[in-house]
């Protein structure tokens, strides 16, 4: 499964959540419908619903639209691969609720960044709870360090500017409004809040707090939302509203630039990027350009990746390099058996030595003792070779039985036979005791790790 995200627009149909109670929008009207009175809706719905500045919001807890469902069984899913940290909010809801027990690939920025997120959203909601629960309304009526600031890790001065900022006193940072705000605050000044929805956080008792003056300027700088749906609930405003976006995303001609100069291999894209838009179809700059053409997929549909390498380059670090005993199996050719911890990170492998802690050295019995790992037994041991080793044993009564398909071994005195060929080795024999000294034999003819 490639991501699975919120629909976050969705709160945008909500009453912000009041930080400090009693402003203008704790004060809107509920919603009054009018029209022919058989088309009415009951009144428990339009208890629950407010009217904002012309809008038709829901006063309740935000909600969220979580990925479909019922498209695939999600407990059958093998893996989930997250692109990015707002494709990740869904996660809680399918491995709690869905039977999802597979693995979850993403980058260590994307898992920050994400993971932040999430607490955000969860604190916004839960410190300004709603005290009623509305049903009715339901019903069917981090990036990389540039060059730059990597040299400055090694200097003693701050590799960001807000660190600067911060032991200069020129940035503060407070938990909320309630914490210190109001006595250490000072204008002219710019204040960073959220969430960018303008439905819960503290953004919201600011905009109450400043925007009858038109002095003030309000930033919107989230691409994902729509800025005068966000503002709907609080209008009229005096301030003044900019809408400054900053998109991270790539646009046609950026994505083009970069798949030609990273090649990759293979390319899966939407349908829809490979084709002009349906009311500018002589727009061809408007697609993604790839030879041979990209794999495409629609919503829902399930593809089959052709992804064959069967081999990965895996670097070894020489503290376990140190370790290996290597065993020679063939003139030029040595194996030996690693036990290590295997680091994926920026698509690169690498082997590092096993932390030193008790509790993985290895399993341990019911009595504290330590349960060691059997060790690897390889090799093709030649005729001659099993023959010695018999008679070393104390197996003297034997006779050799060559073919085309192997060898058998006949041991008169134990009356036992041994099958040989080129891939098996059998023991036929009815005395347990020999059966085992047999099977000794055997295991001092093959090598083992």
């Amino acid at each position: 499964m490639l991501d699975c995200g919120l629909d976050i627009k969705q709160i945008l149909h909500f009453v912000p959540l009041l930080v400090v109670p009693g402003f203008q929008v704790s004060k809107a009207r509920s919603w009054s419908q009018g029209g022919d009175r058989r088309n009415r809706v009951p009144d428990d719905v339009t208890h629950e619903l407010k009217d904002c500045g012309g809008r038709l919001l829901v006063d309740a807890a935000p909600e969220f639209a979580i990925p479909a469902t019922g498209i695939v069984d999600l407990s059958t899913l093998d893996a989930i691969l997250i692109s990015s940290y707002s494709c990740m909010l869904a996660l809680p809801y399918i491995t709690e609720y869905t039977g999802f027990r597979g693995t979850v690939y993403m980058t260590e920025p994307t898992l920050h960044i994400g993971r932040q997120y999430m607490e955000e959203l969860v604190k916004y909601v839960e410190r300004n709870p709603k005290t009623n629960i509305a049903s009715h309304w339901k019903q069917d009526s981090i990036t990389r360090l540039s060059p730059v600031k990597q040299s400055k890790v090694f200097l003693p001065e701050c590799p960001f500017p807000h660190a600067d900022l911060l032991s200069k006193g020129r940035l503060k940072n407070f938990s909320s409004i309630h914490t210190g705000l109001t006595t250490d605050f000072h204008t002219p000044c710019i204040m960073f809040a959220g969430h960018p929805s303008l439905r819960m956080g503290d953004i919201v008792h600011l905009i109450e707090l400043w925007g009858n003056s038109s002095a003030n300027t309000i930033i919107f700088t989230e691409p994902d939302f729509p800025h005068l749906d966000a503002l709907a609930p609080f209008l009229p405003v005096a301030m003044r509203v900019c809408y400054c976006p900053i998109d991270t995303s790539l646009n046609f001609s950026q994505a083009n630039k970069l798949i030609r100069e990273l090649r990759p291999l293979h390319l899966v894209v939407s349908e829809t990027y490979t084709r002009p838009p349906v009311l500018e179809p002589m727009r061809n700059d408007l697609t993604i350009e790839f030879e041979p053409s990209p794999l495409t997929y629609k919503q829902g549909e399930i593809i089959s990746l052709p992804v064959k390498r069967q081999y990965e380059t895996v670097h070894m670090e020489p503290e376990l390099a140190d370790t290996l005993e290597p065993i020679e199996v063939k003139p030029g050719a040595a194996v030996s058996m690693v036990t290590a911890e295997l680091v994926a990170r920026d698509n690169k492998f690498i082997l590092k030595p096993l932390p030193k802690d008790s509790n993985l050295l290895g399993k341990r019995r019911s009595d504290g003792s330590v349960l060691y790992r059997k060790p690897y037994i390889f090799g093709s041991p030649g005729l001659h070779v099993i023959v010695d080793t018999l008679k070393q044993q104390g197996f003297s009564s034997l006779k050799v039985e060559e073919s085309e398909q192997g060898a058998i071994i006949h041991l008169v005195k134990e009356d036992s036979l041994i099958q040989v060929d080129g891939t098996s080795t059998h023991i036929i024999c009815d005395n347990e005791d020999v059966r085992l000294r047999l099977k000794e034999v055997m295991l001092r003819c093959l090598k083992q790790l």
